[in-house]
């Protein structure tokens, strides 16, 4: 018997059990190796299943009833029907060792190359990226589909479930946008039943038919959200960062909204969603590589939980045209009281209480102009007249 103690065999994981080991440990915040009902809330819920069927759903898969999910029983649920999912996660695989080797060997042969090889390295980079986001679109739409056939209850009577699901692809290849809009309104209104019980106006959603292509360059605008998650405790330093944010961008001409949406906090986390419409996405992109933009990521980094999302798509002017009318001689006038240091008339009727005025907007929050900036520059001045003193 030999002295030298065998190592234990490394056990060999499927695609499919590398996947849902990376969804588990993505859905376990805590990092204590179990998924509690809030955590698999959080993570797994859908537009789709009701808070009853997901909280049956939880106690399906809790096979030993504790309460919590281990990566065994994550796996075993949904490695149950993956096999004809499991040969596209194979080449997916594949495909991120590629996109790895690639970026290496990149890196590794830029800084030596010619001015001709470099500008051919960054079109296939740009072009690998624009290849890998065309493939989501069909997927995308695939899952509005399907979360849109679980409505039932809307189903037109006398029509086959095939004729229906040949109607629906037939409306998202025609018109995708209108059928994402659509889509977004339902939502929307099952998010806000409880708005409609007290009375409040539901947002509505109007496309005209043939507004689905849209094209930047014929007259189309830019929106970008952007969406945060904050810690609850640290709202207030984040409003503070916001309102300064604000202030910064009150002079940019190319952005005539800006406005800040707040949902209730959850799991002592809260989400904010920070929505910008610009003329074209050119000054978007410029905004990107100013100081203060850098600034306000950099502010971001202190009181986020998570990294934020950002998503960004051309709309019709004329979807915004009837707001601006509103909102355009009042905010210049905003932009003329900021830019000659004169106090903001008084608020009108249909203003917010806090922030800019934006009539006929439900469910935002707005916040003022803040001072954070101008106290930060006293802070420094005051340091340097102290060693000025000290010298």
């Amino acid at each position: 018997m030999s002295g030298k103690t065998e190592k234990p065999k490394e056990v060999s994981r499927s695609a499919g059990e590398l996947l849902f080991t990376d969804v588990f440990r993505r859905a376990d915040k805590d990092d204590n190796g179990e998924i509690s009902y809030e955590e698999f809330i959080q993570y797994f819920s859908d537009t789709v299943l009701k808070d009853e069927e997901l909280q049956e759903l939880f106690k399906l898969i809790d096979a030993d009833s504790n309460g919590v999910l281990d990566i065994e029983e994550i796996c075993k649920f949904f490695l149950e029907d993956f096999e004809d999912f499991k040969p596209l996660f194979d080449k997916i695989e594949d495909l991120s060792i590629s996109i790895g080797k690639s970026l290496h060997s990149a890196s590794k042969d830029y800084p030596n190359s010619d001015k001709q090889k470099q500008f051919k390295i960054r079109l296939y980079l740009r072009e690998m990226l624009n290849s890998l986001f065309a493939l989501g679109v069909p997927v995308q739409r695939a899952i509005g589909v399907l979360g849109a056939m679980d409505k039932t209850d809307e189903i037109v009577n006398g029509l086959t479930q095939l004729e229906v699901q040949k109607i629906m692809m037939s409306k998202i290849q025609k018109d995708p946008l209108s059928y994402q809009v659509d889509r977004l309104s339902d939502l929307l209104d099952r998010v806000e039943v409880k708005g409609e019980q007290k009375g409040q106006e539901l947002v509505k959603f109007y496309v005209r038919s043939g507004d689905g292509r849209l094209d930047e360059e014929k007259g189309g605008q830019y929106l970008a959200c952007f969406t945060h998650y904050i810690e609850t405790i640290k709202e207030k330093e984040f409003l503070e960062f916001y309102s300064d944010y604000q202030s910064d961008l009150v002079d940019e001409e190319s952005c005539y909204y800006l406005f800040l949406r707040k949902e209730k906090p959850k799991n002592d986390v809260t989400k904010f969603m920070v929505y910008q419409i610009w003329d074209h996405k050119m000054d978007l992109d410029v905004h990107f590589m100013s100081e203060e933009f850098k600034e306000w990521e950099t502010n971001l980094v202190d009181v986020i939980v998570k990294p934020s999302e950002t998503n960004q798509m051309v709309i019709p002017k004329k979807w915004a045209a009837m707001t601006k009318r509103r909102n355009h001689s009042n905010h210049n006038q905003n932009r003329k009281h900021h830019r000659n240091g004169i106090k903001k008339p008084k608020r009108q009727k249909n203003r917010s209480k806090k922030g800019m005025y934006l009539p006929y907007v439900k469910n935002m929050k707005f916040v003022r102009k803040g001072t954070l900036k101008a106290k930060m520059e006293k802070k420094k001045n005051q340091e340097k007249e102290m060693e000025v003193v000290k010298n």
